[in-house]
């Protein structure tokens, strides 16, 4: 999720779920304030998604802009085909 707002400035949130029960957050904001909120924060999140049946397996912020997502990687496989013969 990406948001730019007059309190907050801009910033990135990206939550995985993993193994069914476990959520893992990274946050990236350009304000340093805005960091220190969210790290303050940190509990209570916990606490929160402890109530919804889930676990906070991590929570990182990052100072700075979030940086590009890793390029997508494309199959070997040609159109139609099922397997990569090439692999």
């Amino acid at each position: 999720m990406h948001s730019n707002s007059r309190d907050y400035g801009e910033l990135w949130l990206q939550a995985d779920l993993m193994a069914g029960d476990s959520v893992s957050v990274s946050m990236w904001a350009v304000r340093p304030a805005v960091i220190d909120f969210a790290r303050q924060g940190r509990e209570e999140l916990g606490k929160t998604l402890g109530e919804a049946g889930l676990k906070l397996r991590s929570f990182t912020a990052h100072l700075g802009a979030r940086p590009p997502p890793e390029p997508q990687i494309e199959p070997l496989a040609l159109l139609g085909e099922v397997l990569d013969l090439r692999a």
